[in-house]
């Protein structure tokens, strides 16, 4: 029984943290298109925005 509910433990955190990522892209897409963009431009706005998604998911998936 014990291994059950660790189990679903697991699962539960894990659907949980995937349910958040799509937050984080559109908070991410949000600063984009209202910071980077602008002064960047299209194309290059994607590199500063590359990074802040990879530090905004590694935080988010560490907690």
């Amino acid at each position: 029984m014990h291994v059950a509910t660790d189990r679903r433990s697991v699962i539960s955190r894990c659907t949980l943290l995937w349910l958040g990522l799509p937050l984080i892209a559109i908070l991410n897409g949000t600063i984009r298109e209202f910071v980077y963009k602008d002064t960047l431009g299209e194309l290059f706005a994607h590199q500063p925005s590359s990074f802040t998604a990879v530090v905004l998911i590694s935080i988010y998936v560490d907690h």
